[in-house]
């Protein structure tokens, strides 16, 4: 079988264990996956990507790492970047208010 090259998936995430979940799914999917485990990293890998021409197809991004950047403020900072960005926010706390409102 030939996999379908789909682009790469930037993952945001602390818990190496959500990044591997991730790169085994996104995998069969077709896609590439880039993980870093802080939003720092993950911005500057954003930022890097823009500058030398490449694109991610989306990021997908926890917005409860701890220390550094929040999540809030890396979906700003990624918007900032790229209007274009396609970004999910994942939690696992379901009261984040950013859970609740999205938009």
């Amino acid at each position: 079988m030939t996999k379908t090259d789909r682009g790469t998936i930037l993952v945001i995430d602390d818990d190496e264990n959500v990044r591997l979940l991730a790169q085994w799914i996104l995998d069969r999917l077709g896609y590439r996956m880039v993980g870093v485990d802080t939003a720092d990293a993950g911005t500057d890998h954003y930022r890097q990507a823009l500058e030398s021409g490449e694109r991610f197809a989306a990021v997908l991004l926890d917005l409860w790492i701890p220390g550094g950047m929040p999540g809030e403020r890396a979906i700003a900072v990624l918007r900032k970047l790229d209007p274009e960005v396609v970004a999910f926010v994942m939690s696992g706390n379901p009261d984040d208010p950013c859970m609740r409102d999205c938009a």
